[in-house]
């Protein structure tokens, strides 16, 4: 979940248990071959509009897949990122669970998602009943789990940027509606953040007593048909992405994939490791194998920490994954950023991980990717002498606790 709506770690790992424009000197590189990693644009990139748009959309043109707003994109940035590159994925961001709350101080200033504000609009004067409420008739707001983060209490007076609705109502088939229109002819799909199961909400809320209470059963039925029903109405053909609801989306064949936010980060400044890095894999792991596209989203704040999730998406990554990360943290406003690893001609996986040496491993035709998820040291020995990224010709490389290595066969010359 982007803008100031990220949830904690604690939310994803109750998930996985339960179930400056950077392009100053940068050159726009062609669209990405089969030796390239899947890379996507989680919809920063406010400079894709503006006096730089023609500039940003030539670095935004590097990325597979990008999931953007109606604020940074138009018809025109489009038509230019696909000029550079018309294979690109261009999906629609909107929110599956909540609308953007226009009588907030900071929605109202800056005028964030203007659209979402139109709709809260609309329902408020047409059906007040779609909206999720308290037993006092107040708005239920996604609040409690920024008082468990430190990272987070800076944001305290952004708890009611955000109301939930209640997917078991007439808000089904208006989101529906209302996707396909926005999407239109203009984007390639539609990407439904905050498509949460009962038991995420649950978590989530800052009130438990709601007026009307759908439970488990109803709620979760509610999501499939409300996704399935945005699928159908933005033409099956169209690419579709969701965010929360673990794997059980991508069971029920409801949408063509998934995003994993936090990925292998406990927060922005402490990468996971042991069992929880396990899960995350596992999971992520589990919906490629399913076939479906997965978009991994990691916030982090070093060259370590992308290394660290790069190679671990690498793990697990299938043709249709694709890895994202955010330097900065998270909610920073990033700019435009390309990393050089993207572009690591490491080839097709010969396989699945394996895990030897005290290590997790995965052979690719051109390379080979290494991953430490310990608290310890690890020495690895390397049948072949191998290239570090660097350019450095290694036949052992010692990974530091919780990080990761992108190695390519044999010695330069």
């Amino acid at each position: 979940m982007k803008g100031v709506r990220h949830w904690p770690i604690w939310i994803a790992l109750l998930s996985l248990i339960v179930a400056g424009l950077a392009c100053g000197e940068e050159q726009a590189r062609a669209p990405s071959s089969a030796d390239d990693i899947g890379v996507c644009l989680y919809y920063y990139g406010i400079e894709l509009i503006g006096p730089e748009a023609e500039k940003a959309a030539a670095l935004a043109a590097q990325y597979d897949l990008l999931i953007l707003t109606e604020k940074n994109s138009n018809s025109e940035v489009i038509s230019e990122i696909k000029k550079h590159n018309p294979d690109a994925i261009i999906i629609l961001y909107t929110n599956a669970t909540q609308l953007a709350n226009p009588y907030n101080e900071i929605i109202a200033a800056e005028n964030i998602y203007p659209n979402m504000q139109l709709m809260f609009r609309w329902v408020e004067e047409n059906h007040p009943d779609w909206f999720l409420r308290d037993t006092e008739g107040e708005f239920i707001y996604p609040a409690h789990p920024y008082s468990e983060s430190e990272y987070y209490r800076e944001f305290w007076p952004y708890l009611d940027m955000f109301v939930f609705m209640d997917p078991t109502t007439g808000w089904t088939d208006y989101y529906a509606s209302q996707s396909a229109e926005r999407v239109g002819d203009l984007y390639d799909g539609l990407y439904s953040d905050v498509a949460m199961t009962y038991e995420e909400v649950c978590e989530t809320v800052n009130v438990l007593d709601w007026a009307h209470d759908p439970g488990e059963k109803d709620w979760n039925q509610a999501m499939i048909k409300m996704l399935n029903a945005a699928h159908e109405a933005v033409g099956r053909d169209r690419f579709t992405m969701y965010n929360n609801g673990y794997n059980l989306w991508a069971v029920a064949d409801a949408y063509d994939g998934r995003l994993l936010e936090w990925w292998v980060q406990l927060d922005i400044d402490e990468p996971l490791g042991g069992d929880i890095w396990k899960m995350y894999l596992d999971s992520a792991q589990e919906t490629v194998k399913m076939g479906k596209a997965l978009c991994v989203a990691q916030y982090g704040t070093s060259a370590q920490d992308r290394m660290y999730g790069l190679a671990s998406f690498l793990l697990i990554a299938g043709d249709q994954s694709y890895y994202f990360f955010d330097e900065d943290g998270v909610d920073t406003g990033s700019y435009l950023v390309w990393y050089p690893e993207y572009e690591a001609p490491i080839g097709e996986p010969l396989g699945d991980y394996r895990f030897n040496d005290d290590v997790y491993r995965r052979d690719f035709a051109k390379g080979t990717v290494l991953v430490n998820p310990s608290d310890i040291l690890v020495s690895v020995a390397l049948a072949e002498i191998h290239t570090t990224l660097q350019g450095v010709n290694v036949q052992e490389i010692k990974l530091a606790p919780r990080s990761g290595a992108i190695l390519l066969r044999g010695a330069k010359q």
